[in-house]
């Protein structure tokens, strides 16, 4: 998405951005609450999860470095999921009005934001279709790839956390 940034819309981005860093266990945001803006991982790593009925943590996705959180919310729009920082991570928030302006003034972003959610939620509904049909020696297998994919692989070989 930054290819398409040009100087007229630097200060837009300027204005609205607000960089959070925050501790491993801080909530980013949480489902339910009225969505104010968009969230992205500047560095580090967060989780967002779902929480079931029984008040247990089901993970989403871990987002790393540039990734983006949530959704953009129009209107009252309010998460769907929560994030929660899985490590010391720098966090830029934009509000939505902010957002909109760089809408209108770059078409292309807003286009590249719509690929974007695009291409994540066919990742996500691929993986919940695939693990619902597993047996729990595929589900294992395929939790390592998830984690091999996300953190990387380091050169002993060994997963990194």
């Amino acid at each position: 998405m930054k290819k398409n940034f040009v100087t007229a819309w630097k200060d837009i981005c300027r204005e609205g951005k607000k960089l959070i860093a925050v501790k491993s266990g801080f909530i980013v945001f949480q489902a339910g609450n009225t969505i104010d803006g968009m969230y992205f991982v500047h560095t580090g790593l967060v989780k967002e999860y779902v929480t079931t009925t029984d008040a247990k943590q089901s993970i989403v996705r871990f987002a790393g470095n540039g990734a983006v959180l949530g959704s953009t919310g129009f209107e009252s729009e309010t998460f769907r999921t929560s994030a929660c920082a899985h490590e010391q991570s720098l966090v830029c928030f934009f509000e939505k009005k902010y957002l909109y302006e760089l809408y209108l003034a770059n078409p292309q972003i807003a286009f590249d934001l719509m690929h974007y959610f695009s291409a994540l939620y066919n990742v996500v509904a691929h993986r919940q279709k695939t693990i619902a049909l597993m047996n729990l020696r595929e589900k294992m297998a395929e939790g390592i790839l998830y984690v091999a994919e996300t953190f990387g692989i380091n050169k002993k070989n060994e997963l990194s956390t």
